[in-house]
């Protein structure tokens, strides 16, 4: 419940404050959206925000400022540069790739390079502004309909396709962003598996934006975590796989909340162990990709199993550290290494072979592969005929009301 003050703070705003159990960041959008869609009849945008950016409230006049000028099939998003490093761009819009990667645009740049600001020269057409700061014209709501119950990781990316289909563009306002912590620090498997259901369910669902990811890719995204010693994410993507499989009747079978408490308890365990207290990180590594041809890639891939199940490094001491995004089975390579749990390298965690996690995860990965290769299509059908119930008003009206779920808490805007 909000504290006295907090409340108090709320009714001099003319702010409501609504309770619900915890549905992550989607129902907490959601919740938004929908009693936007109910409000006064003179709301032209809602404005969508994470809960843990750090906000100039010159942002939000600057926002307003634009919407008095652009036309109504736009949704204006700001710009995500992280907290941790206040001056370095992670994301001014993006694009979807083959298998559904995220292009962003500007990544890893800093601010002050004169070929950061040309990427606001122009407005790049994007496929989704992400949901830390993002308004949205009512009427598109009205067209297309509630988000869908994804929890947390890619319900801004689907909407945001399924805005694109009904002719309402995303862009990126120039001179708009908030800071946020950098994704590169949440990496615990439950995450992982938000991540890659959601990917599965958005590429199922938009086949027309991206092509979906192949059989073989999904393979890959299972050996590559087994590869670079990250066994509860390979556990974690596994179980996303089975679940997509499942089709859309399994998201409501238990409430969003208990899922949640379930997925947390089970991959809560970040891979790896910590560096020991007073020991240096070793120096970054080369973020090299997979090679792209597929013989290379089932040639590398085999030559690493075979050296990990070999025992070789293990003893070895690690001898470079990684950003979560830079770690491929091509860079990191059959023995122990550091990955760097915040972008200056505070808090490391060392990750070491296992041969034995190693070849379970192996003979799990291909067992699920071959159910995937057999169902995956039929799968992709049923979400599609699915969806639309999903994200009907009456079934977030029964989330809301939290038929069958716990205690209720306070909605959150962002699950992470």
């Amino acid at each position: 419940m909000a504290a006295p003050e907090t409340r108090a703070a709320l009714d001099r705003a003319g702010a409501r404050l609504l309770h619900q159990p915890n549905l992550g960041g989607a129902g907490g959008f959601t919740r938004g959206l929908d009693a936007a869609c109910t409000g006064p009849g003179d709301t032209t945008h809602h404005l969508l925000m994470d809960d843990d950016i750090a906000l100039d409230p010159r942002m939000v006049r600057r926002l307003v400022e634009a919407l008095s000028y652009a036309r109504p099939d736009r949704a204006l998003g700001g710009a995500m540069l992280e907290t941790e490093r206040p001056r370095v761009l992670h994301e001014a819009g993006a694009r979807l790739q083959r298998g559904w990667g995220v292009a962003s645009f500007g990544t890893g740049r800093a601010l002050g390079q004169q070929e950061t600001l040309a990427l606001f020269d122009r407005v790049a057409k994007a496929d989704y502004n992400g949901w830390w700061f993002c308004a949205v014209p009512m009427t598109a709501v009205r067209r297309a309909g509630l988000p869908l119950p994804l929890f947390i990781r890619g319900d801004d990316i689907e909407y945001g396709c399924r805005l694109g289909a009904v002719g309402v563009a995303s862009v990126t306002l120039p001179g708009c962003a908030v800071w946020h912590d950098a994704f590169a620090g949440k990496a615990r498997p439950w995450l992982t598996y938000y991540d890659y259901r959601n990917l599965l369910v958005n590429a199922a669902l938009h086949p027309q934006v991206a092509p979906p990811p192949a059989p073989l890719e999904v393979l890959g995204a299972l050996f590559a975590r087994l590869l670079c010693h990250q066994y509860g994410m390979a556990a974690a993507v596994r179980q996303a796989v089975s679940d997509y499989l499942a089709g859309p009747g399994q998201i409501d079978r238990i409430t969003l909340t208990e899922r949640h408490s379930q997925l947390s308890a089970r991959f809560s365990r970040e891979d790896g162990q910590p560096l020991a207290p007073g020991t240096p990180a070793p120096p970054p590594g080369s973020a090299r990709d997979r090679p792209q041809a597929i013989g290379r890639v089932v040639a590398l891939f085999l030559r690493r199993f075979i050296q990990i199940s070999a025992g070789a490094g293990r003893g070895d001491p690690a001898n470079a550290s990684y950003s979560l995004h830079q770690i491929t089975p091509a860079a990191v390579g059959p023995g122990p290494y550091v990955r760097r749990a915040d972008p200056e390298g505070r808090r490391c965690l060392i990750l070491s072979p296992h041969r034995a996690r190693l070849w379970w995860g192996a003979l799990a990965a291909l067992a699920l592969w071959l159910h995937y290769l057999l169902r995956h299509r039929a799968a992709a059908r049923r979400w599609r005929d699915g969806a639309g119930a999903l994200a009907d008003r009456e079934a977030w009206a029964r989330r809301f009301a939290g038929a069958g779920a716990g205690p209720q808490s306070e909605g959150r805007s962002d699950g992470a």
